[in-house]
């Protein structure tokens, strides 16, 4: 319970990464193969979503 407040930031840190990596790139996303390449940007949003999630799961759960 000691590290709690560390642990959520990491978490809280983790989480915002995807939402401020996505955007940054996405004018590069949507004009790879034509102008309006919504796919690449949604597979990318995915993707770092789900490289996120794998982040977290070093955090150990505490009770």
């Amino acid at each position: 319970m000691e590290n709690a407040a560390r642990d959520f930031g990491l978490i809280v840190l983790t989480q915002s990464a995807a939402l401020l990596i996505v955007p940054l790139i996405a004018p590069l996303l949507l004009s790879i193969g034509g102008p309006d390449n919504y796919r690449a940007l949604f597979a990318f949003g995915g993707l770092a979503a789900f490289l996120a999630a794998l982040a977290l799961q070093g955090i150990r759960r505490r009770c």
